[in-house]
């Protein structure tokens, strides 16, 4: 996991059905909250993407979570304030 643009970015290989040998790419976009707790804003899974190594498909996650931060920052930003209200907003009443 590697900070990039004030969020946290993950890559990992995902392995293939059993019976095969190849890994496909994943990836996430995390983010830190003030009160140190972790929030997974985006995870994906490139299933039609097959490779034989493990360690080149987890590279490629990493390298395709930097490149959704850097493509997407205004949705993550949006996500980011709205999971940020719903959980500093104070609970309501009745």
């Amino acid at each position: 996991m590697q900070k990039h643009d004030g969020y946290w970015i993950s890559g990992t290989a995902v392995a293939g059905p059993p019976y095969t040998n190849y890994w496909t790419p994943g990836g996430a976009v995390l983010f830190q909250r003030t009160n140190g707790s972790v929030v997974e804003l985006v995870r994906f899974t490139l299933h039609s993407f097959e490779l034989d190594d493990q360690d080149v498909a987890a590279l490629f996650g990493v390298e395709l979570a930097r490149l959704v931060v850097d493509r997407c920052y205004a949705e993550l930003m949006r996500q980011r304030q709205d999971v940020e209200q719903r959980t500093t907003k104070p609970p309501h009443r009745r």
